[in-house]
């Protein structure tokens, strides 16, 4: 039982890691990410998702703009 659980956890891992490495995917997802938050007034309102520089961004970095602002860590409940 053990040994099916814990292949199915570095199966999942293996899987995400390789997502998280594919910056074009994880560029797609913030762009799409930032039209989620933008497209709810509320949202909207108190986030900001940095936009992606596509000039700067590929298979091995993504570079998005500089935000200032509060980390989500900081910010208080």
């Amino acid at each position: 039982m053990w040994t099916c659980c814990c292949v199915c956890h570095v199966q999942v891992a293996k899987r995400e890691l390789s997502m998280e490495c594919d910056y074009e995917y994880e560029a797609r997802c913030q762009k799409r990410f930032k039209k989620l938050i933008s497209s709810d007034p509320d949202l909207a309102e108190n986030f900001n998702v940095p936009d992606i520089i596509d000039e700067l961004s590929g298979k091995t970095v993504i570079t998005s703009e500089w935000v200032p602002g509060v980390h989500i860590d900081k910010v208080q409940a």
